[in-house]
């Protein structure tokens, strides 16, 4: 069964450290993790696809925990980059990118944002490399801090980067 129930985003703010500990700090093996960890990033991903709205203005991305959110996917996904788990950080990381792009009921990513995604594109996670810089893309913020990898043997990743640099 699902959990349809949404948390304003300052109270998601103080259940997330719990949903995250499933996911990233549990033991990472079997079935139980599996369930467990589904049912987290479930609620994980339903509170980050929020935005903002003229009613709600003290609900939505600019009251969740972005950083946390790409910490946790993004280092979560280095050791379990297989199966719907590895999808859904993905999908979690991508979300906590749209939610900080700074477009109309998003927050704007700041330095601790981006030094985190920044962080992760010297991970040896072809994959994980890839989807940080897809998710650079999305935020409309100057990256002149960021230093394109020369040794990355990935021509997307080389294209990407490069794209990344000239925002």
């Amino acid at each position: 069964s699902g959990i349809n129930a949404e948390l304003p985003s300052a109270a998601y703010s103080l259940a997330f450290p719990f949903l995250s500990y499933i996911v990233s700090k549990s033991d990472m093996t079997g079935e139980r993790y599996e369930e467990n960890a589904s049912i987290a990033l479930s609620v994980v991903l339903a509170h980050v696809k929020k935005r903002a709205s003229q009613e709600k203005q003290f609900d939505g991305p600019s009251f969740m925990p972005l950083r946390e959110l790409i910490k946790m996917s993004c280092a979560t996904f280095e050791r379990k980059p297989v199966g719907v788990i590895g999808k859904s950080l993905l999908e979690v990381l991508n979300q906590s990118c749209l939610a900080a792009n700074g477009d109309p009921g998003c927050a704007i990513a700041g330095p601790e944002e981006i030094s985190t995604l920044i962080k992760f594109l010297i991970s040896e996670n072809d994959v994980l490399r890839l989807n940080v810089l897809q998710n650079l893309l999305l935020l409309n913020n100057p990256l002149s801090v960021l230093v394109l990898p020369e040794n990355d043997v990935d021509s997307l990743s080389n294209k990407i980067s490069t794209s990344v640099w000239m925002c």
